[in-house]
């Protein structure tokens, strides 16, 4: 009778320790008002402040282990809870300014990108390989392009550097799994996460707003594109460096046994991105050469269930927690018709396009020849998208300034899309194949 009621109890009992956990963070502004009159030095009103803000973090990352762990509620989504039902009082416990969320976003993007690296499938030979990362490029790009300008014609109003953020966002499909019908585009899939990630940093960020109908007309913007070129090829050069110190002390370990995997990768990729900016290099794109050549490397040994295997996981809260927290919850409301409106549309435009892409190539020999709905079906088979998203979504909140708040909320609708909507289309399609 005990072993029967123990499964039962720790479900009921996490969802009681989630209520709990939204009720105080509720409060804590009232209880935060009520204790910090006691403090007359400013040493220990910021001694107070900290310790709170530490001890508030631990409980809200246990909780959602304990939801992923009882109630399979994703990271994610649980963090997102978290961020909104405290934020007014995490924004009596932190101010985190623009730059903050710009160090804050490239640092989960970059480690993003690297997981995604390591979790490449390196299948069959070296010439498929690269033409299935040839056709990532080409799907990439037409995909971009395409989107971003049906985008404009559906909704006029919004910017240029927001209408290139939600393209970039919506259109991480994510690495498919090892399950799925074609295996083998795992590495194409890749590659078009890591081009959007290019075109994001490259053409948005980081050059003027050069929109993409501007490729048509090349030839005026020589200047911009020939230093988006040298930072991207930069970028792969110094993605070299650090796949080839990664992979020599990889060897070490595996050969020692020592288990210094974690710290000594966290440190190699921090000063990657440090020298990537201080010559230039798209940071990006080293981190995920550097993933990427690990792999093909050490493929036998395995490195992505073990270098920054649990880290991942510490990201992706943290990651939602500041999504959540960054804007109150009637502006939510008031901008999920939207946020749910243009998650939907571009989802659909995506997976059309991108499933008539696929099967153009599959025809020409560059993709394993399948059904049309066959690629529909791989098209929905979404894998870790959420912490990528979140990661642009903070990359990309410095350079929008109010339109932020726009992001932030078609980011967590296309979170709940992918974790719970997706997810169910996806076995209404394989029940029908």
């Amino acid at each position: 009778m005990k072993n029967i009621f123990r499964s039962i109890d720790s479900r009921f009992s996490t969802l009681f320790v989630i209520i709990c956990m939204i009720v105080l963070l509720q409060l804590g502004p009232w209880m935060y008002s009520s204790v910090i009159s006691l403090f007359a030095m400013m040493d220990q009103h910021t001694l107070f402040i900290v310790f709170t803000l530490i001890a508030v973090l631990g409980l809200v990352f246990y909780v959602s282990m304990e939801a992923r762990r009882h109630l399979h509620i994703p990271y994610a989504v649980s963090a997102t809870i978290f961020g909104i039902a405290g934020f007014s009082f995490w924004n009596m416990l932190f101010d985190i300014n623009s730059y903050t969320y710009l160090v804050l976003g490239t640092v989960a993007v970059a480690f993003s990108v690297f997981r995604r690296g390591l979790r490449v499938d390196i299948t069959g030979s070296r010439r498929v390989f690269w033409r299935q990362i040839f056709v990532g490029m080409i799907s990439a790009f037409v995909l971009f392009v395409l989107t971003n300008f049906i985008m404009s014609l559906v909704f006029p109003e919004l910017s240029d550097a927001l209408l290139y953020t939600i393209c970039g966002v919506l259109l991480l499909l994510g690495a498919h799994l090892p399950t799925g019908a074609i295996t083998t585009m795992g590495t194409a899939r890749f590659s078009y996460d890591m081009t959007i990630l290019v075109v994001l940093y490259n053409f948005l960020m980081f050059s003027s707003r050069v929109l993409p109908e501007s490729l048509l007309n090349i030839s005026g913007f020589i200047s911009l594109y020939s230093a988006a070129i040298t930072s991207s090829v930069y970028g792969i050069l110094v993605g070299l460096i650090g796949a080839y110190l990664l992979h020599r002390h990889s060897s070490i370990w595996v050969s020692s046994g020592q288990k210094k995997e974690n710290i000594y990768t966290i440190t190699l990729l921090c000063g990657v991105l440090a020298l990537s900016f201080l010559i230039g290099a798209n940071p990006f794109i080293a981190a995920g050469v550097m993933g990427l050549l690990v792999t093909i490397r050490d493929a036998k040994n395995d490195p992505e269930s073990h270098i920054l295997y649990r880290v991942e996981n510490i990201i992706s809260i943290f990651v939602f927690l500041l999504i959540g927290a960054s804007i109150p919850f009637s502006v939510i409301i008031a901008f999920t018709s939207f946020g749910t409106l243009v998650t939907v549309f571009i989802s659909i435009v995506a997976m059309i396009l991108l499933s008539l892409l696929f099967y153009g190539f599959g025809k020409m020999g560059f993709l394993p020849h399948a059904k049309i709905k066959s690629y529909m079906i791989e098209t929905y088979s979404r894998h870790d998208a959420s912490i990528m998203t979140g990661a642009l979504t903070l990359f990309a909140i410095p350079y929008l300034r109010m339109e932020y708040m726009l992001l932030v909320v078609v980011s967590i609708m296309f979170v709940i899309a992918v974790e719970y909507l997706y997810p169910w289309i996806l076995r209404s399609f394989k029940y029908h194949a």
